[in-house]
């Protein structure tokens, strides 16, 4: 039933395995528990922590000065596209691998990044 995201969320050159079998039980966990319509699970290269939890963007006050804005309401993550190593999306209840359109992720302007909702993009779906 979930091997589509059992195969995309294993280890691949560059990965801790550690974490990636975390991520897994994780996804499967969320897939079995609450059953969502669907589930979109991104794989970012580089790390990535809690720092990112909330944060919506940046604005910027000033030559090279730059503030970060979080919010409580949660929005797309602001990555830039290059940084997203691979987005798919799967649809319950077999998770099987469906295509989204447009991305998850796609290059946009600070202003329009601080104004990507989450729940805008699909109420119905987790994120991982």
């Amino acid at each position: 039933m979930f091997d589509g995201v059992t195969e995309f969320t294993s280890t691949i050159e560059g990965d801790s395995a550690e974490f990636m079998k975390k991520t897994q039980a994780l996804v499967v966990g969320v897939a079995r528990d609450y059953e969502p319509a669907r589930m979109y699970v991104i794989r970012i290269d580089n790390w990535f922590g809690p720092k990112w939890m909330h944060f919506a963007g940046k604005f910027t006050a000033g030559k090279g000065f730059a503030i970060g804005v979080h919010e409580k309401i949660l929005d797309v993550p602001p990555f830039v596209p290059h940084r997203v190593v691979a987005e798919q999306v799967f649809k319950g209840p077999e998770y099987e691998e469906t295509v989204a359109e447009p991305p998850l992720h796609i290059r946009c302007t600070s202003e329009l990044a601080l104004k990507r909702r989450i729940a805008d993009v699909d109420k119905e779906a987790a994120f991982v």
